[in-house]
């Protein structure tokens, strides 16, 4: 299986391009209800979508995109690249990414000493609000999945990525990865393995 990735390698540009957009929004991706800050997550899903947009199915491409919101502005979106015997109840094998969430926690400009809604980059270290927790799996995850799309692999395993709302403050339910699974959005998940990419004191974490 290996052998089929071969040629799979990121598109260093685009990674950057889209992650400079998402943290230009994380000013207003702060989560703490408490500071009065609520994020809004579909403005991180609006550049996603983006990228996106020449590899959906409806424009000839191969994936599978769902927007979905139970609270105004606070989206959370699956993508899909379908394996090659999707359709084929027997044969249904599935892996999925899920955890990579679009909110960050607040950030006070004033401890700072780059602004932290504005990506820096010096060299291979990149700075700004949200880079490890969790905008830049996000960036990664989203320009893998488009890789997958543009050499339009046969795969045996359909590839599904989910990014959430509302994971840094549970404060209000119904709004994330709780409300998704509760209406059954992530049901076929249950069909293969299922790896958690989050952070977790500023070093990034899988879980299974």
């Amino acid at each position: 299986m290996s052998e089929v990735f071969d040629n799979v390698s990121m598109n260093e540009t685009r990674f950057l391009d889209l992650l400079e957009k998402l943290i230009g929004e994380s000013e207003y991706l702060q989560n703490s209800p408490s500071q009065n800050l609520i994020p809004v997550e579909n403005l991180a899903i609006k550049h996603i979508n983006d990228v996106l947009e020449p590899y959906k199915i409806e424009n000839g491409g191969m994936l599978e995109v769902n927007h979905i919101t139970f609270v105004e502005g606070r989206g959370n979106l699956i993508i899909k690249y379908p394996g090659v015997n999707n359709n084929d109840t027997n044969k249904k094998k599935i892996c999925s990414f899920v955890g990579s969430h679009l909110d960050v926690v607040p950030a006070d400009p004033s401890g700072w000493i780059r602004d932290p809604f504005h990506l820096y980059r010096d060299n291979d270290i990149l700075y700004g609000r949200g880079t490890t927790d969790c905008l830049g799996h996000i960036a990664m995850l989203t320009d893998f999945i488009c890789t997958l799309a543009e050499l339009k692999l046969k795969l045996e395993t359909s590839i599904v990525i989910v990014f959430i709302a509302n994971e840094e403050n549970g404060s209000f339910p119904g709004i994330g990865v709780d409300q998704l699974a509760k209406e059954g959005y992530l049901d076929e998940l249950k069909d293969g393995p299922l790896f958690w990419i989050d952070s977790a004191d500023s070093q990034p974490c899988i879980g299974t």
